[in-house]
């Protein structure tokens, strides 16, 4: 590991590599503190694919060692293997009796699906769980924040439909604004006539998002002046930077995006990172054991900012 290490970033792959092999716990996190020492850009997902040719889809059991791994590692392989979890897999067995600290990886599998995870489509028993867990004031803010944001993997039909959306709108009004500010994505993604309230919030870090997710699905013209106004009078810089960002950019919107470091001592609850345009943007983010972890609407590529 010593030898990797020190060959620098160029090392980064092969313990990248490794990493995502499923490896005992103990190597996991010692592969996960190399990385964090190479301060190497985070992987970060891009739309979800078709599993690459000869690699099959990861099975149930596959959701089971993801939720035994290590806290650092657990999301991190989820999210790189995106493109090999199935999920309406993950969706079904948000159903399950089982505590949310259980289901993280599901979780944030079904928020980069979106309406590909078809979550409630076969059980609403499933989406019943993950509003139950996104509005339980007992349950912790970040799991919260991760069950609001996988609500925009809802199912875009029938009762599923009409009940995340209700959801989320209540969502918006929640006591705390990081809940407010994850709920964001889920809401525009869903709601049939999108307005500005989001936009309005007293928060910068749900106007921020509020910003990100109109972007990605296409402002309303309400939104759009909006928008406007806010990066010329808005007075936090990092949501400033946010409305210039979608003014200005000739970078098309895409899926959904997580992005996430290594925590270390340093406070929250912002992640700086990079577009691949070089637009500097600002990321409310939420600490899981020794992550720190973003969501992007719009943006699956991005990386850490210096």
């Amino acid at each position: 590991m010593r030898v990797l290490v020190g060959l620098g970033p160029d090392a980064a792959a092969t313990l990248r590599a490794a990493s995502l092999r499923g490896p005992a716990p103990e190597i996991a996190l010692e592969l996960q503190r190399a990385l964090a020492s190479l301060e190497v850009e985070p992987h970060v997902p891009g739309p979800l694919a078709s599993p690459p040719s000869g690699a099959p889809p990861l099975s149930a059991a596959d959701f089971d060692a993801l939720a035994q791994a290590p806290e650092l590692d657990a999301l991190t392989r989820a999210i790189a293997l995106r493109a090999r979890l199935d999920a309406r897999v993950a969706a079904a067995r948000l159903g399950l009796d089982t505590p949310v600290h259980e289901r993280r990886s599901e979780l944030a599998v079904v928020a980069l699906a979106g309406s590909r995870a078809a979550l409630g489509a076969d059980d609403l028993a499933a989406l019943g769980r993950v509003m139950g867990w996104s509005r339980d004031g007992a349950t912790a803010q970040r799991d919260r924040c991760l069950a609001a944001l996988a609500l925009r993997g809802t199912d875009r039909h029938g009762d599923a439909l009409e009940l995340a959306r209700e959801h989320t709108t209540r969502l918006l009004e929640d006591a705390d604004p990081m809940v407010r500010a994850w709920a964001v994505p889920a809401w525009r993604a869903l709601t049939r006539r999108a307005d500005e309230r989001a936009l309005l919030d007293p928060d910068a870090r749900v106007r921020t998002l509020a910003i990100l997710a109109a972007w990605a699905h296409g402002s309303t013209r309400a939104e759009s002046r909006r928008i406007a106004l806010l990066a010329a009078t808005d007075p936090d810089r990092r949501v400033r930077e946010a409305a210039r960002f979608v003014a200005r950019t000739r970078e098309r919107p895409a899926a959904l995006g997580m992005v996430h470091r290594t925590a270390g001592g340093e406070a929250g609850p912002w992640l700086a990172v990079r577009t691949p345009g070089g637009a500097s943007l600002w990321l409310p983010a939420i600490r899981i054991g020794g992550l720190w972890l973003a969501a992007a609407p719009g943006l699956p590529t991005l990386a850490l900012a210096p």
